[in-house]
């Protein structure tokens, strides 16, 4: 017990290691809360119903062994598992809710250098601008806009969302958290560890190394432990937390390769099901004894049980091949990850700019004798010794020593082999605040307020109890169903029906009833003869010759299977699952109701779905801090490497890089925040209602409504939702402005088409008039040479009349083009004089 509480030991030897595992999680009787019932509630999920039959079986026989049948009860029961469709509806929800993960910067010298980013950005779009503006004054204002298109790489200043800017390192860590997501199956790790919250109201996920990089992993509930105070509602805040789950052989051998010794793994390697693989044949487990049936795992009690039934072993059990064979070959592995203090020295110093640099270096760090000593109150209010000295560049440096808490790791296999005695590796360390600490394994218990636990689908196991026994009694009325039984007077059928007009049999082995029957089937035609005797004698109690009765009761049957629904009903309220989620509608409910009934259950479960979520952040953001330090010891043992490439393929089927830096990596502290896990369903709900208006409206104001709904359902705050509909009220008065004044325009521009019209009407009158003027006068003056005797004076073959007639149309047709040329002179003039009045506009 002295190792144990001898955290601040400063050699850490492997028997120190090897003491405080043997104390907090010993091989031979480890204690499991809860063990049994849980094991039990995952059972029943998988329809494993034994203990609901047992129950079940004492509730049939309330009188115990009073009454005892003298034979064997081999009557089955069948369980109707109605928990396993509210179970995946709750599943189903959690993961339809949008993985919103936000990386922020959360320093001051990291928002420092962000802020610059932004300068610089908001400085290279105004230089776009006037690049732009300078191109379009040369060219005269010509083809403005297609200069602007060709020019424009980024958006203009005002487009720029300073709010919303990602600076360069936030950009890739949000890579990262994507790269996380899809290399991982980030719903596969959800939708697991969510199963253990339901089923026994606890999840628990970690950030382990596997083959030198960062690996998240969900455990089993069933076989994971931890100490923590019992006001912290985290698991990471606690002292140490241990971890047992059986492993194969071969896994074995890999995992250990490299790392014990040859006869060890050569022990493993002449492995058979009938040898034990360490000396210690009393305690060995390596064997295969994995045995988990048990509150605490006894070995001898394993031993005296090899052959008990191992199907409750891991979260993924199976049951291919022989399941006892396959038992018998499995080996603990036990990892115990725990809470212990490293001494360090925070040395702090100037650098050129002036600028406090802090490090924190092995507390063998060489300080000068003659460094000065003082005693302190540190910044974080801790009494402290400190040495200060000058540096041969002329600077001061502080050097403090101190005891910080660290995380420190240790793994067993079987009984007695031990690797991995070490520091965890990258794990997080924070200068300013080194004593926030936290183990890598994340977690909570739901709803453990004052009491132990207890899970959705415990609370709903009392009515799957009543739900089965009911199932149970409806089974049994229908299996000694038989409808309507019809029974018929066979003495008052005739007997002449199975004889022919001479009395003899119609055929051979011929029966009356067979005949009537066929009668019956063939003609709808019965036959009766009531004074038909008996034994020569007439009977005096002569019956209706073909009664019914009914010997089942199939109102019993639907009674029962009202009852039924009823218990579904309150199982499912129980689990915060109304009938109306698994499309179960009462006929007289309507689609409102049902909504509302939807809706509520949302509101009921948002704490599961809350806190759940809190886990998965938490997750998230220890796999970033451990890619960081990763990648951050990969550069340092690589110097010769300036970066390296990640590459995945998102789930829309796109090829994506993340190039990492050493840049990328030098930050101070991140955070990784999360919106409302609601936000996207409750978005495309209301989005989805708005789709109609919106389409008859023909998209007006679609993008407005997209952001009063994407605030509304994100929770902003009610005066920012409230100055967002202001300013959609006012660009809705702005937009009916703008459409009066065009109405205004359109109308104008009718009246002076109508206008225009009728000047041309009135044109085209006046000119047909004119016409007519003019071919009257020409016929006139036609008319004088009809008197001449002579009508081709000058003996040119063409009639006089026609010459003159030619000639007046000639004169005519120089007057017109006359007059045409002049109006074109006209108009030319007047736009080049509109043209000069906008060019000396736009120059001033």
């Amino acid at each position: 017990m002295e190792a144990v509480f001898n955290l601040r030991e400063r050699n850490k030897s492997e028997d120190w290691y090897k003491s405080i595992m043997n104390t907090i999680v010993p091989f031979n009787n480890t204690n499991m809360e809860s063990y049994e019932k849980y094991r039990l509630i995952y059972a029943i999920l998988n329809n494993d119903g034994s203990v609901l039959f047992r129950q079940l079986y004492e509730l049939c026989n309330p009188e115990g062994e009073m009454f005892k049948l003298p034979f064997e009860q081999d009557r089955e029961i069948v369980i109707y598992n109605r928990l396993y469709p509210k179970f995946m509806y709750l599943v189903g929800q959690m993961l339809k809710r949008g993985d919103n993960f936000d990386v922020l910067l959360l320093s001051d010298r990291d928002n420092a250098a962000k802020d610059e980013e932004i300068k610089k950005v908001l400085e290279a779009a105004i230089n776009q601008e006037l690049m732009i503006f300078q191109a379009q004054m040369e060219a005269g204002g010509a083809n403005a806009e297609q200069i602007e298109e060709s020019m424009r790489t980024m958006p203009k200043p005002e487009d720029i969302d300073i709010k919303n800017f990602k600076s360069e390192m936030e950009i890739f860590y949000n890579d990262v958290v994507e790269y996380f997501k899809v290399k991982f199956d980030i719903k596969s790790l959800k939708s697991l560890s969510f199963k253990h919250v339901l089923a026994v109201d606890r999840c628990f996920m970690v950030v382990i190394e596997k083959n030198g990089q960062p690996h998240p992993m969900v455990l089993n509930t069933l076989h994971c432990g931890f100490h923590k105070n019992s006001n912290e509602e985290r698991i990471e805040k606690g002292d140490y937390w241990w971890y047992r789950t059986p492993i194969t052989v071969t896994e074995a051998i890999d995992e250990l390769e490299g790392k014990v010794e040859d006869e060890v793994l050569e022990r493993l390697r002449g492995y058979t099901s009938s040898n034990y693989l360490t000396p210690n044949t009393a305690w060995d487990v390596t064997s295969g004894q994995a045995k988990s049936q048990y509150n605490y795992l006894s070995v001898e009690e394993g031993m005296e049980s090899r052959f008990h039934d191992n199907r409750y072993i891991g979260q993924s059990t199976g049951t291919s091949g022989d399941r006892r064979y396959r038992a018998n070959q499995l080996i603990w592995k036990t990892y115990l990850e725990f809470k212990a203090y490293r001494e360090v020295i925070f040395l702090t110093m100037f650098n050129e700019y002036n600028e406090v640099i802090t490090e924190v270096v092995d507390s063998k760090y060489p300080i000068p004798e003659d460094a000065a000593t003082t005693f302190i109150i540190n910044r974080y209010n801790q009494k402290a010794k400190r040495h200060e000295w000058i540096d041969e560049f002329g600077n001061v440096v502080y050097a403090e020593k101190m005891y910080i808490p660290r995380r420190y790791e240790i793994t067993r296999y079987g009984y007695d082999i031990f690797t991995d005695m070490r520091e965890v590796p990258n794990q997080p360390l924070s200068i300013d605040n080194p004593y926030d600490f936290e183990l890598s394994c994340k977690g909570r218990i739901f709803s453990g307020l004052n009491a132990e636990s207890i899970s959705l689908v415990e609370r709903a196991l009392p009515s799957l109890l009543q739900y089965t026994f009911v199932k149970d009694l409806q089974n049994r009325e229908l299996a000694k169903y038989e409808g309507y039984i019809k029974n018929i007077d066979a003495s008052q059928i005739p007997d002449y029906l199975a004889m022919d007009e001479n009395g003899n049999p119609l055929y051979e082995g011929a029966d009356k009833l067979k005949v009537w029957r066929y009668l019956r089937r063939t003609l709808g035609d019965s036959y009766y003869d009531p004074t038909a005797t008996t034994s020569g004698l007439p009977n005096n109690q002569r019956t209706t010759a073909v009664t019914a009765e009914q010997a089942g009761s199939i109102g019993e049957i639907v009674n029962m299977q009202q009852l039924l629904d009823l218990i579904d009903r309150e199982m499912g309220m129980q689990m915060l699952v109304p009938p109306q989620a698994e499309g179960i509608y009462s006929p007289s409910s309507n689609v409102s109701d049902n909504q509302q009934a939807i809706a509520q259950s949302y509101t009921m479960a948002e704490e599961y779905f809350r806190l759940h979520q809190l886990v998965i952040k938490e997750t998230v953001n220890e796999y970033v801090t451990q890619f960081t330090n990763y990648y951050r010891r990969f550069f340092e043992t690589n110097p010769e490497k300036t970066e390296t490439f990640l590459n995945y393929v998102t789930s829309d089927g796109m090829k994506k890089t993340i190039r990492v830096k050493p840049d990328l990596l030098n930050h101070e502290d991140l955070g990784i925040f999360i919106h409302d896990g609601d936000y996207n369903e409750r978005y495309r709900q209301m989005m989805t209602q708005m789709i109609q208006p919106l389409a008859q409206n023909a998209g007006e104001g679609a993008e407005r409504i997209s952001e009063l709904v994407m605030a509304m359902t994100r929770g902003d705050s009610p005066e920012k939702v409230h100055k967002m509909i202001a300013a959609a009220a006012r660009e809705q008065e702005q937009r009916m402005q703008q459409q009066g004044q065009q109405q205004q325009q359109m109308q104008e521009q009718q009246l002076a088409a109508q206008a225009q019209m009728k000047q041309q009407e009135h044109n085209n009158k006046l000119e047909q008039i004119t016409l007519t003027k003019q071919l009257d006068a020409e016929i006139k003056a036609m008319d004088v040479y009809k008197f001449t005797d002579d009508l081709n004076q000058d003996k040119d073959g063409i009639p006089d009349h026609i010459e003159a007639y030619r000639a007046m149309r000639g004169l005519n047709q120089k007057d017109r083009e006359l007059d045409i040329k002049e109006k074109d002179i006209a108009s030319k003039e007047r736009i080049a004089k509109i043209s000069k009045k906008e060019n000396t506009k736009s120059s001033k």
